[in-house]
């Protein structure tokens, strides 16, 4: 019976489903708006941007595929909660949220070390270091690859976290969050420090840094709420 629509299923999707594809955006969106700030600054930080924001986004790659296998791990201990005993199910549901937590966490530091010390090196895969007319490019690549290396861990832990609560088919709140820390805090911050302080890239960088932060403590502390408080996780339906 394919051709029959399951209007309640398609309901659920749709409230779910709806405010992560938003939250996507935002994300996404903050970044490419700092590249766009990075191009009123010029190429040669414009270009060292790329260099570092490509790195980045590469090494996020690992806590991502965690972040989807914790949507899986929590979604399955919240199913169980919801079904048997609500109890022993939030020791489930926490310990299902804090092994990938541990593990992104773990690999951020990792990569953060390889970002910080090995700055340079990572640069020269994608310039000629020796050549002079890069010099300024590398110069601010450099900068921001270091800053990119600071910020991994609350990039690897707002990935993870959010997992975390889609899998408790929680995705409106974490919405709201990210509406006000990437884009309320990260981006005026970006802005603000980009423009009006003569830091210019490298306040960009801090500001998006800064946005990450305050999405990744409240992502994790919503998530700690949750799995703390039974009547949060009731069998009615999503938390609220």
């Amino acid at each position: 019976h394919l051709w029959r629509a399951d209007w309640p299923l398609f309901r659920e999707l749709i409230y779910v489903g709806v405010p992560i594809g938003i939250t996507v955006v935002l994300e996404a969106g903050v970044f490419i708006a700092a590249a766009f700030l990075m191009g009123i600054l010029g190429p040669a930080q414009l270009a060292a941007h790329q260099t570092a924001i490509l790195t980045a986004g590469l090494t996020f790659m690992i806590p991502l595929g965690i972040s989807q296998a914790a949507t899986v791990r929590v979604g399955h201990a919240h199913g169980a909660c919801r079904a048997g005993d609500l109890g022993a199910g939030q020791a489930a549901i926490r310990r299902a949220g804090l092994i990938p937590l541990g593990m992104g966490g773990i690999f951020a530091i990792i990569t953060g070390l390889v970002l910080w010390f090995g700055a340079r090196q990572i640069v020269g895969l994608y310039l000629d270091l020796d050549d002079p007319a890069n010099a300024m490019v590398i110069e601010f690549a450099i900068v921001f690859m270091q800053v990119a290396a600071i910020f991994q861990l609350v990039d690897a832990t707002q990935g993870v976290a959010m997992g975390c609560l889609r899998g408790l088919a929680d995705t409106r709140t974490p919405l709201l969050i990210s509406l006000i820390g990437f884009w309320g805090i990260g981006f005026s911050i970006s802005a603000a420090l980009g423009f009006w302080t003569g830091l210019g890239g490298l306040g960009i960088w801090i500001g998006l840094a800064l946005g990450l932060a305050v999405v990744a403590v409240a992502i994790t502390v919503r998530f700690f709420i949750l799995t703390a408080a039974p009547p949060a996780l009731s069998r009615d339906g999503p938390p609220q």
